[in-house]
């Protein structure tokens, strides 16, 4: 699932819950003060604050969430947004003549355009606001060049994120990077020196070991990046670009 950060919740299995604002009379998931965070999925769980709707705070271990997170499957309702069922196959056009090659991740900027991950073959789908596919990044070949953005290339990329600017960053499994595609088309290496490790510090320094899922904090000040192998959760700090490892208890 995926929603503009100023309105309703972000959530997928193994994917990180960060935020949420009150959708009718939800609860607010609040990390602006704290750092907390969790983790769906088979990998960790962390605590997690939660604000109610009358002020209220609550911690849970991240054993338990609330009622609210869960999503009632039978009560929703579903149409097709984009792609032809059963085609597999690479088609730009209009959103619902397009085609995909496996689909893996999705994420929303704040204009409303719909960023779609095709990670076996290595490439970035756009949706805009007026239901028009392109590539938006990405030969489709394996590698590591930066520079225009459909020239560049990536190694198994499986997460994606959408700052409030527009940029994109890319958790670049395969090259242990993480990837920036600026409002230019650009494609360079934010953060990682493509060696394996755990280094902490500038992010031109740091190490990660197959960064696999993104998300930022509420007001972007921190990116938050699971490396997969080391299961460690990291924190890049977007005003100092330093790189620390989040501390938590499981």
């Amino acid at each position: 699932i995926a929603v503009k950060r100023k309105g309703g919740i972000i959530a997928n299995e193994g994917t990180l819950v960060l935020r949420g604002n009150a959708v009718n009379d939800a609860p607010v998931i609040d990390i602006s003060a704290e750092d907390t965070v969790a983790i769906v999925g088979e990998l960790m769980r962390i605590p997690v604050a939660v604000k109610d709707v009358d002020s209220s705070v609550s911690v849970s271990d991240g054993s338990d969430f609330p009622d609210w997170l869960n999503l009632d499957r039978a009560n929703i309702q579903t149409s097709l947004f984009a792609g032809i069922p059963g085609v597999n196959k690479h088609t730009n056009g209009n959103r619902l003549e397009s085609a995909y090659t496996s689909p893996s991740r999705i994420d929303v900027d704040e204009k409303g355009n719909l960023y779609v991950l095709e990670n076996r073959f290595q490439r970035i789908r756009k949706i805009d606001t007026n239901g028009v596919v392109s590539d938006f990044a990405g030969s489709g070949a394996i590698g590591a060049e930066n520079g225009q953005a459909l020239e560049a290339t990536f190694n198994n990329p499986r997460d994606l994120v959408a700052d409030y600017e527009g940029n994109v960053y890319v958790a670049d499994r395969g090259n242990h990077v993480i990837r920036k595609i600026d409002t230019n088309g650009l494609v360079s290496t934010f953060a990682g020196t493509g060696e394996i490790g755990e280094a902490n510090g500038p992010v031109n320094e740091a190490q990660f070991n197959a960064p696999v899922q993104l998300e930022f904090s509420l007001d972007e000040s921190r990116l938050f990046v699971m490396d997969e192998e080391l299961k460690n959760l990291r924190v890049i700090d977007m005003n100092t670009l330093q790189v620390s490892t989040f501390n938590y208890r499981v």
